[in-house]
């Protein structure tokens, strides 16, 4: 959306934001509670379709995003001790090398 087209839009919400009427509106306490009940069931719903689909898709034994998730950690996880490991044994065949014995 280009910067004009923007700034247009933002200007007549401005405006229209600063309408009596609308202040009115929203100023009624059933108007707010609709509107907080209406941001909390976008949570709500996103809520319940990921947990359906989770359900769904541990009955076809398929990974959802979270097992996902925790094997990508596990396998960071893995390349770090490897890693370690490595360096660990790369100082110690430097170790044996200069005549030194390795320190345990």
């Amino acid at each position: 959306m280009p910067d004009d087209s923007r700034n247009r839009l933002a200007h007549a919400l401005v405006r229209v934001l600063d309408t009596g009427a609308l202040r009115k509106v929203l100023s009624d306490d059933r108007v707010m509670g609709v509107l907080v009940g209406l941001i909390g069931a976008r949570g709500r719903i996103r809520k319940a379709t990921r947990s359906r689909i989770s359900t769904i898709a541990r009955g076809l034994r398929l990974a959802t995003e979270g097992d996902v998730r925790e094997l990508r950690r596990a396998v960071d996880a893995l390349g770090d001790a490897v890693a370690k490991i490595e360096a660990s044994a790369k100082g110690d065949g430097d170790r044996a090398a200069s005549g030194e014995k390795p320190t345990n």
